[in-house]
This record gives structure tokens, C-alpha cells and sequence, in this order.
């Protein structure tokens, strides 16, 4: 019953633009000895009941106490043959490097997302005071280094807030990442996100404007090609355009798009790298120079 209900919460969220983007996010159900986690390469919004990773509760628990190299590549690599070896006997598929985290929260069911709502928070000046005022029953971690150093980071933090007010918390904010939400039962889940939501919905006090807007279709036509073939290297490449007056009113000029052209949260590094490819000469033989002369810069398409 429980893998049932965590499949369908999952694919939910997962197929929800406002919770999950790309792949993004991981979801979790647990019992006393295990832990049923999504894992790496799998997507929320298409997972099955059997497709999630079976985990040992006692060896990822064993993982946080555990004696690790200080350098942080050695440190990394042990933890995660750990955890790979904290799978059930004959478990071939690889677990969420959140595994710990999920395995901290004594409650059944976890959700882990990353909301463009959410990442407005975590990614926000002044964030962690901001967040004590909108949740103030949540607990914030500062930003710190992925894998081991954040679950054991996660894990203190989690303990001071059970010592402070005598009971577990169920929602967890990471700065720059996203948000953990714990419970006994998807309702509650659903229940809690909802509230995390609407409360910051209500402080949003400009909306984006994703209405179409109108361009020069014979141009865009024309610069695909150049992009595929450049991108593409010889191998079939897609390439998909849309024009928003959102996108408009930023795309401007150089000077305007600035603001965002660094990476706003770590999943747009995993995602879509860490520099976006600003082109001014809307000509396709300037962005198929532009794009070689990306890739030679930055090693990478």
C-alpha cells in the first residue's frame, strides 16, 4: 500500500511544473528496516511502485556515524560506496544521493522538490530571517557542501529543533536548493506543501508575464538549422524555441539579461550548465559562431 500511494504522490508532483522541472526532485516511503527511495536517473513523474531503490535502514543510519578521509573527494567516495552497499541484497539500481536525508525524518513518506516559488526563498537576500517569519516551524540549513557534509549538517540541525521543541520537525529548507517535507500520511504531505505554497504566493508581488509574444518566425526558422548542425555534430539534434514577453523584456539588450545569466539555484548547473550563450546578432551565422565559439571557452556545448 505505502509504494502504491508513494508511486502515485510521486508521479503527481513529478508531472506538477509548479513542484518539479526536468528531473528534479525525490521522493521517499519508509517502514522500520527500509527505506524505498526514487533513484538517480529515474523521473517522479513516470516512476512504479517497483522501480524505487530498497535501502537497509540500519546501514544508511550507520553512514552518519561513520570515520571518513577528510579530503572531500576521498570523504564523498567512501560515503557513497556506503550507501550503495546499504542496498538490500540484489538491489542493482542507484539510490538518490539524498538517501540520508530522507532517512533522518522518522516519519513514512518524505518529498523532496525544487519550486521556482520554493528556490525564490532559499536563493533570496536575507533568506534564512525571511524564512524563520513565513515557517517558522521549519528548520533552515545554510548552504554547505552536497552528500555527506549537507546530511550531517541536515542531521544536527534536525536533532537541535527535536531538543528545542520536543518533537520532529517535517519540513526542512536547504539555502539555494529547495525543500523536505515529512509525514505520516501523502495528505499531510500534500496538506503541508500546500500551506508552503499559498504562504509564499502571497508574497509574490510581481508576476511573470508567460503570454506569447510576437516575433519574426521567418528568423527563427532560419537560425535552427544553424543550431542544429553546430550542436549536433553530425548527430540529430531538436531544438525548441518559444518567445514570451517575459523573455522579451529581459533578452533586450546584453546590459538587461545580465541578472540572469548566472546559475540561480545548483539544479540549473545540473541542468542546463552554469553560463547561458548570449547572442546580440540575430543572424544564423552568428549564433553558429557564437555557439563554436562557446564550447571552445567553456569545453562543453
Amino acid at each position: 500500500m505505502g509504494l502504491c500511494e508513494l508511486a502515485a504522490m510521486s508521479n503527481r508532483y513529478g508531472s506538477d511544473s509548479r513542484y518539479v522541472l526536468a528531473g528534479g526532485g525525490n521522493t521517499s516511503f519508509k517502514d522500520e528496516q527500509h527505506l524505498y527511495i526514487k533513484g538517480s536517473g529515474t523521473a517522479l513523474a513516470t516512476i512504479r511502485p517497483e522501480e524505487f531503490v530498497v535501502m537497509d535502514r540500519a546501514g544508511v543510519t550507520a553512514i552518519l556515524s561513520a570515520t571518513y578521509p577528510e579530503s572531500d573527494k576521498e570523504r564523498e567516495a567512501a560515503a557513497l560506496a556506503d550507501m550503495m552497499n546499504a542496498r538490500v541484497p540484489g538491489e542493482t539500481r542507484r539510490p538518490s544521493v539524498e538517501t540520508p536525508l530522507h532517512n533522518l525524518f522518522p516519519f513514512s513518506y518524505v518529498l523532496h522538490t525544487h519550486p521556482t516559488l520554493v528556490n525564490g526563498l532559499t536563493c533570496a537576500k536575507d533568506a534564512e530571517a525571511l524564512t524563520a517569519e513565513l515557517f517558522p516551524e521549519a528548520v533552515w540549513v545554510p548552504l554547505t557542501k552536497p552528500g555527506y557534509v549537507l546530511a550531517v549538517a541536515c542531521s544536527k540541525a534536525l536533532a537541535a529543533y527535536r531538543e528545542k521543541n520536543g518533537r520532529d520537525a517535517q519540513v526542512l529548507i536547504l539555502q539555494n536548493h529547495g525543500i523536505f517535507v515529512a509525514a505520516n500520511t501523502v495528505e499531510e504531505i500534500d496538506a503541508i506543501m500546500a500551506k508552503v505554497m499559498n504562504t509564499l504566493e502571497a508574497r509574490v508581488k510581481i508576476q511573470p508575464d508567460l503570454t506569447d509574444a510576437e516575433y519574426d518566425r521567418a528568423l527563427a526558422a532560419s537560425i535552427a538549422p544553424a543550431i542544429r548542425m553546430v550542436w549536433g555534430g553530425g548527430v540529430p539534434a531538436s531544438v525548441t524555441f518559444f518567445a514570451n514577453n517575459l523573455v522579451l523584456s529581459l533578452v533586450r539588450d546584453r546590459e538587461s539579461f545580465a541578472p540572469i545569466a548566472e546559475p540561480y539555484s545548483p539544479d540549473h548547473i545540473v541542468y542546463c550548465k552554469a553560463h547561458p550563450l548570449f547572442v546580440e546578432e540575430s543572424t544564423a551565422e552568428a549564433v553558429a559562431d557564437a555557439m563554436k565559439a562557446y564550447c571552445e571557452a567553456n569545453g562543453y556545448m
